[in-house]
């Protein structure tokens, strides 16, 4: 059975009635602090790209790293805009069915590790 979700955790845009609604565990990272958010630091400045070879910064608030078992391509619906799957991270895995999924994003959506429904975009 899967978690009730807090009023935090109900998307802010409503699913069509014919979405396939799963549950994530959310996370955001933010790669200009270094640390886990970032492979290559240098001189204060992330220049890690991301999994698909892509650089991080431009694609800002549009990509997620998401477990190895989801193709990069595959795009979601959360928080009223459309997320893509662009990164991995070693910490982004699935923990009792449920997948961590971190967003590419300066600001969090919702609390670390909070159980969020998102549609998956077909």
């Amino acid at each position: 059975m899967l978690p009730e979700p807090t009023p935090m955790e109900i998307p802010l845009v409503l699913p069509s009635e014919s979405a396939d609604l799963i549950p994530i565990r959310y996370s955001w990272y933010q790669p200009w602090l270094g640390g886990t958010n970032c492979a290559t630091f240098v001189n204060q400045v992330c220049i890690s790209n991301m999994a698909n070879g892509l650089y991080w910064l431009d694609y800002m608030e549009y990509a997620i790293a998401c477990p190895q078992e989801w193709k990069f391509g595959t795009r979601i619906k959360a928080f009223g805009a459309i997320w893509e799957c662009m990164d991995r991270g070693g910490a982004i895995r699935y923990i009792d069915g449920i997948p961590f999924v971190d967003f590419l994003t300066a600001h969090p959506r919702a609390d670390f590790k909070s159980i969020v429904y998102v549609e998956i975009i077909k």
